[in-house]
């Protein structure tokens, strides 16, 4: 198993409840209304609430894997994707998993340097398992066959639920 992320953390609670965004992409024009049903930006403020929540149950003092993994969903993300799951890992990393009818998609960033995707078709056959660096760029492979299959898995979503 590869070694835990390593979050730097203190014996007290500090306030990390602002994440700060540093992607200006994912910098949404105020001026465009909103689907009411899983818009990117309404999935980008989901996450970057789930994100900043995990932040403080890890009881977190560096931001940035927090900060990469919303930059990778910002790219992953469209309108009408699915709504990500986010959580610990189980070894102190963070986990983002999309799931529809039996497909699924997840990242795992448990390594300092690397995030895994991997993705399950509804027969339980793997898709995608491939590692990204932190420094991953939108035009790597591994981040374009994620993002198709997020796609795939939109187009599978039949009755959208607004996000609470």
């Amino acid at each position: 198993m590869v070694p835990s992320l390593s979050l730097t953390r203190e014996t007290q609670h500090e306030d990390v409840s602002e994440l700060r965004v540093v992607d200006a992409s994912l910098t949404l024009n105020e001026n465009v209304a909103p689907s009411t049903f899983r818009s990117r930006r309404a999935l980008l403020i989901h996450a970057h609430s789930q994100l900043s929540a995990l932040s403080q149950r890890q009881q977190a003092r560096d931001m940035e894997p927090y900060r990469i993994v919303l930059r990778l969903l910002g790219t992953l993300v469209t309108d009408g994707s699915p709504t990500p799951q986010i959580g610990d890992n189980g070894d102190g990393g963070v986990a983002v998993e999309w799931l529809v009818d039996g497909n699924s998609l997840r990242l795992d960033y448990e390594d300092e340097t690397e995030i895994l995707l991997t993705a399950k078709g509804s027969d339980g056959e793997r898709v995608l398992c491939e590692t990204v660096n932190v420094w991953w760029l939108a035009s790597d492979l591994a981040v374009m066959q994620a993002r198709d299959f997020l796609r795939n898995l939109a187009q599978q979503v039949s009755r959208p639920l607004p996000i609470s």
